[in-house]
This record gives structure tokens, C-alpha cells and sequence, in this order.
């Protein structure tokens, strides 16, 4: 079988210091007949990420959110490594979304899969990511950009709702006393750094096995 998921995202103004992550998703059914030629797709563990073209703050961010993961993946036996420009299986491209506004938290995720794998993501962020502080709005920190990258990667590997932790869909910014002390806020747990909850394990262990 093969799905495709569309991930699309609303945010609120970084002035409220808080955003609403409100998935609209559709989601296509195909029908594949392996006995009509189609060979049955083989379980991939590495996710190649393309990372071409981002600016360096993003391209940083992402890497840091991928190490993050696969530290997280390899702890809690999930089946599954990101691999920054990978060669061969299935691929999630990454790119800057001018459309997404500056006041938002989140990016958007195109993911498809057949017979329950994964075959390719695309991965959008925005241009930058404001916040609130004491004295006006100004850029945030590279953890939150991390945190951002890191929860559109795992909606690529297949989780499409949202729980908790880095899967949330409300996050509170937190301004630090400095942008590298940035966070966002899911319920009472702050990130960076990473974490995900154990639902978000379940499914993905169950997706990547």
C-alpha cells in the first residue's frame, strides 16, 4: 500500500509567547498489486537527509536535531538512523519555506510511504523564528531552531498526530537570558534538549522494526 501524508501547520504570534501547532491533514490511499509486477518494498533503516541549499543556521540546527534523534533511536531500540546526505533508501529533503511566517514555531511535512516504509519526505521550515523578550522581538536561539527541526523529522518518519514532548502540539516560548538559552516549552517539559514520549516510541518503533 502506499500513503501520503500532508502535514500543514497554523501558528500564533510570537507576542503571545505561545503557539498552537494545528495539524490539517489528508491523507491518499494506493493500492499496490504485487502480482502485477510491483516488487514489495524492502524495510529500510537509513533515512537519508538532504540538507542542500539551507542557510547555515538552518543546516545546523538540523544536524543537531539528527544526532539528537539518532541518540534517542539507538537508547530506545528504535530501527532506524538519519543519515545527513545518505546515499540509497528513502530520502527527506529539507528546505526553507519563504510562505511560513517568522511568527511561527513549527514547519511543514510531506511524507509518503508504501507497503508501511517510507519512500520520501519533504521537509519545509521557515525563513526564521522569532521571539518576545523584555526588550522587543528579536531572533531565536539555535536550540528552538533544533527543536522545530527535530519534531518535523519524526512527523517525516511517520508520526502525523501529536502528544507530548517534542511531539506536542502547544509549545510556550521561553526566552533565555541569552538566545542560546532559548526554549519551547511542551506542558512542563523544556526544550532543547530533545525528548520524546514513550507513545511517540511506541509508534516509531513499530513503524521502523
Amino acid at each position: 500500500m502506499a500513503l501520503m501524508s500532508v502535514q500543514l501547520y497554523q501558528g500564533a504570534d510570537p507576542r503571545s509567547d505561545h503557539a498552537m501547532i494545528s495539524p490539517m491533514t489528508s491523507r491518499v490511499f494506493i493500492e499496490i498489486d504485487s502480482a502485477g509486477g510491483e516488487d514489495e518494498a524492502n524495510e529500510q533503516m537509513i533515512v537519508s537527509v538532504k540538507l542542500n541549499g539551507l542557510p547555515t543556521a538552518w543546516a545546523s540546527a538540523c544536524r543537531q536535531a539528527i544526532a539528537a534523534l539518532n541518540k534517542i533511536f539507538k537508547t530506545q531500540h528504535v530501527n532506524v538512523v538519519l543519515q545527513v546526505d545518505g546515499r540509497g533508501g528513502p530520502t527527506i529533503s529539507v528546505r526553507v519555506d519563504p510562505s511560513i511566517q517568522g511568527t511561527a514555531v513549527h514547519g511543514k511535512t510531506n511524507a509518503e510511504f508504501r507497503n508501511d516504509i517510507l519512500t520520501k519526505a519533504d521537509v519545509r521550515l521557515p525563513q526564521k523564528i522569532l521571539i518576545n523578550t523584555p526588550s522587543g522581538l528579536r531572533n531565536a536561539g539555535a536550540g528552538v531552531f533544533t527543536v522545530i527541526a527535530a519534531h518535523e523529522f519524526v512527523h517525516a518518519l511517520g508520526q502525523e498526530h501529536h502528544n507530548s514532548h517534542l511531539m506536542a502540539q502547544t509549545m510556550q516560548k521561553e526566552v533565555g537570558d541569552s538566545p542560546g538559552q532559548d526554549r519551547l516549552k511542551a506542558g512542563g517539559v523544556a526544550l532543547p534538549p530533545i525528548s520524546l514520549s514513550e507513545d511517540s516510541l511506541s509508534l516509531l518503533r513499530s513503524t521502523w522494526r
